[in-house]
C-alpha cells in the first residue's frame, strides 16, 4: 500500500502558519535591536552630553538668536509687502 499522502494546508492554516511565523520574526527583530543598543551605551551617551552642557547652551542660545533674526526678516517682508499697493488696490484707486 502506497504512504498516505499529507493532506494540502487550507487558507486558514495557512494564515495561522504565517501569523507564527510573523511573531517569530518581530520578536527577534525587536531583540536584535536591544542588544544592539543597549542601555549602557545610551548611558553612556547621555554623560558625554552632560558633561558638554557650557556647549549646549551656547548652541541653544545661538540657535535661538537665528530664529529671532527670522523672524524680524519675515515680519519686514510682511511690512514691505504690505506698503506696495496690490493690483487691486491700484485698480479700485483709479
Amino acid at each position: 500500500m502506497p504512504p498516505a499522502r499529507k493532506p494540502r494546508l487550507g487558507l486558514p492554516a495557512l494564515l495561522h502558519r504565517g501569523l507564527i511565523l510573523g511573531l517569530f520574526g518581530t520578536t527577534a527583530y525587536g531583540l536584535a535591536i536591544l542588544f544592539y543598543f543597549q542601555p549602557r551605551d545610551m548611558i553612556q551617551r547621555g554623560r558625554g552630553l552632560a558633561e558638554n552642557v557650557p556647549e549646549l547652551q551656547r548652541r541653544i542660545a545661538e540657535n535661538e538668536r537665528k530664529a529671532t533674526m527670522v523672524d524680524t526678516e519675515v515680519m519686514l517682508a510682511r511690512m514691505a509687502q504690505d506698503a506696495v499697493p496690490s493690483h487691486r488696490q491700484r485698480r479700485d484707486a483709479q
